[in-house]
C-alpha cells in the first residue's frame, strides 16, 4: 500500500486531490453523517456538496436499494458493515439521483481509522454503472458531423452502419430478435415542390423528432437519406414489431406542421422485417426496403412485414 507522510496531506490537499478523480467520493462519520462529498459525486448524483454534507446518507439523499427495490440503509447497508467488522466491501446498487431518477452504481467501501486503528468512519467510492456509459465512444462519434445528419440531428447513415454489427452481434449472444423498420414519408417531393424547400426541411424535422421521442432508450433511428429513415429495435417479436411499427405510423400521420399559415399533413410508408440469425445486414435491409415499398404500392401510409 502506497504510505504519504501525514504531514503531506492536509485537509485542503486532501480535497483538491478528491475532486480531480472521475469516481464520486464521499466519507461519513460513525453516525453515517456526510462529512466529505467530492465533485464527481455532485456530478453523478446531482446533489451539491452543501445539500448533502451533515445529513445522514438515509435520509433521503441516496438511499442504496436492490435490483429488486429493497432499500439497504436499514438491512444491508455496505458503510454500515464496514464499520462493524472494518472488512472492505464491493457491491453493485441503485442510487438515488436528486432529481428521483435511480440510477446503478458500482461502489467500494472501505474503513477510516484512527490513529489507534479504531474504526471511526467510511470512506465510499462510486461509479456510475448505467448501460449508456459504454455507449460514450458512439456519443462522441456522433458528436462528429460525420456521423450526424446535421439537418435532422439524428445519427446518419455512416454511425447506423458502423453501429449495426454490435447491434447484430449483441442480439445473437443474447438470443433475441432484432428488428428493422424501413421508413419513407410519402409525397415528399410534392410537398418541396408546392411548399418549397425549407418547408420540406421542417416535415423532415419534425418527423425526426417524432421518431425519436417515440423508441425506446436503446433503440436506435438514424437517417438513411433523403426523406428515408430506419428504425433498429431489438427485442420485440413479430408482433409486438408490427404494434411498434403501427404506432411510429399513427403518431407520424398526427403531426401538423407549417400551422397556422398551412396545414400539412405528415403520412409514412413503412417495411418491417426481423433479421434472421445468420443474415447480414445487406440482405435485411434489402428485404426491409422491398417491404417497404410494397407499401407504397398499396396506398401508402401503412405498414408491410415479412
Amino acid at each position: 500500500m502506497t504510505k504519504i507522510a501525514s504531514d503531506q496531506l492536509s485537509p485542503e490537499l486532501l480535497y483538491v486531490v478528491l475532486d480531480q478523480v472521475e469516481e464520486g467520493v464521499y466519507f461519513v462519520d460513525p453516525e453515517r453523517r456526510i462529512t466529505l462529498w467530492n465533485r464527481a459525486a455532485e456530478r453523478i448524483t446531482g446533489w451539491p456538496a452543501e445539500a448533502v454534507v451533515g445529513r445522514r446518507c438515509a435520509d433521503g439523499i441516496l438511499r442504496h436499494c436492490t435490483e429488486n427495490g429493497t432499500i439497504l440503509c436499514q438491512t444491508d447497508c455496505p458503510l454500515l458493515a464496514v464499520m462493524g467488522d472494518g472488512a472492505s466491501r464491493s457491491a453493485r446498487a441503485f442510487m438515488l439521483r436528486r432529481d428521483g431518477a435511480r440510477i446503478p452504481v458500482n461502489l467500494r467501501a472501505a474503513a477510516m481509522r484512527d490513529a489507534a486503528g479504531v474504526v471511526n468512519g467510511c470512506i465510499e467510492v462510486f461509479s456510475d454503472d448505467a448501460p449508456r456509459l459504454a455507449s460514450l465512444e458512439e456519443i462522441q462519434q456522433l458528436r462528429n458531423e460525420a456521423m450526424k445528419d446535421p439537418l435532422t440531428g439524428l445519427p446518419n447513415r455512416r454511425f447506423l452502419l458502423d453501429r449495426l454489427p454490435r447491434v447484430f452481434d449483441e442480439a445473437r449472444q443474447q438470443a433475441v430478435p432484432v428488428g428493422v423498420i424501413f421508413i419513407d414519408l410519402d409525397h415528399f417531393k410534392q410537398i418541396n415542390d408546392h411548399y418549397g424547400h425549407e418547408m420540406g426541411d421542417e416535415v423532415l424535422r419534425v418527423a425526426a423528432a417524432t421518431l425519436r421521442s417515440n423508441l425506446r432508450e436503446f433503440d436506435v433511428v438514424a437517417r438513411w437519406g433523403g426523406e428515408e429513415f430506419v428504425v433498429i429495435a431489438p427485442d420485440l417479436d413479430a408482433n409486438k414489431l408490427r404494434l411498434f411499427a403501427e404506432r411510429l405510423r399513427a403518431l407520424l400521420e398526427r403531426c401538423e406542421i407549417g400551422r397556422p399559415a398551412f396545414d400539412i399533413r405528415v403520412t409514412a410508408s413503412m417495411g418491417i422485417t426481423l433479421a434472421g440469425a445468420t443474415e447480414s445486414w445487406t440482405e435485411v435491409a434489402g428485404r426491409a426496403d422491398q417491404l417497404m415499398y410494397e407499401s407504397k404500392k398499396d396506398g401508402r401510409n401503412r405498414v408491410t412485414f415479412g
